[in-house]
């Protein structure tokens, strides 16, 4: 079993071991004093300084929140690898439709055509009613309601305690257990699941996808589409920017 008092001694990290990471606050005097800092409306953002921050905007340059660590944009057949400003693609309300297409190159199914956002990204949404944050499928988020703070990780929602029982139940250092359904270590944490959003509002994680059943493929088939598409990903990486490739030495 893992000890862990010994483990909770190490925590929380400091902000300098916390490499790409964020934390979103209503309270300035949350955030990490020498991260990037932005701010819009109620909510302050900062991001160490490792991590790419891009703007997120209207077609009319109206400044409607962040994406964070966008590797990758494609849309209409155009890509743009790491970009510093990310555009909505409409000046009209920003609403479901809008952003599910945006993000994830999804219809109104929740059926995708392989545009929108690739990488390890996160999407903070704030558009007068709109205010949400989204996950793209590998980033991780996690949210305390009494405070009103999201972050990456929990050494950004300090001071926290641990769940002892839960701890003990779960040990995923020890075993091949892990912490499911939104559960996190720690009481008043929760992680938000990746077919989830948070609404910055009402602070509550809400399910967005699946919207309709899958559609069937063979293994095969399916196979193929996902090696196309890292195909496409890394070509479109590849050929958007400049390379410089090492030379074996002999």
């Amino acid at each position: 079993m893992t000890n862990f008092d010994e483990l909770d001694a190490i925590y929380p990290l400091k902000t300098d071991d916390l490499p790409r990471q964020w934390v979103l606050s209503q309270q300035k005097g949350d955030l990490p004093g020498e991260w990037q800092k932005r701010s819009l409306g109620r909510w302050h953002l900062a991001c160490h300084p490792d991590a790419r921050l891009a703007q997120l905007q209207t077609d009319k340059g109206a400044h409607v929140g962040w994406v964070i660590e966008p590797m990758l944009h494609t849309v209409s057949g155009k890509a743009t690898p790491y970009p510093d400003i990310v555009r909505l693609g409409s000046d009209g309300p920003v609403d479901d439709a809008l952003v599910e297409n945006f993000l994830y190159g999804r219809n109104a199914s929740g059926h995708s055509d392989g545009t929108g956002l690739e990488g390890m990204w996160i999407a903070i949404v704030l558009a007068a009613d709109f205010e949400r944050i989204y996950l793209g499928p590998i980033h991780s988020a996690v949210f305390e309601r009494s405070t009103r703070r999201v972050a990456t990780s929990h050494n950004l929602l300090a001071p926290f305690s641990r769940n002892l029982e839960l701890s003990k139940s779960v040990d995923p250092l020890a075993t091949q257990n892990y912490y499911s359904f939104g559960l996190t270590a720690f009481d008043g944490i929760e992680r938000l699941l990746p077919n989830h959003y948070l609404d910055l509002h009402s602070f509550e994680p809400v399910r967005h996808w699946p919207k309709s059943t899958f559609r069937t493929l063979d293994g095969p088939t399916a196979a193929g589409r996902m090696i196309d598409h890292g195909r496409r990903i890394v070509k479109d990486i590849a050929t958007g920017q400049e390379m410089v490739i090492p030379r074996k030495c002999s």
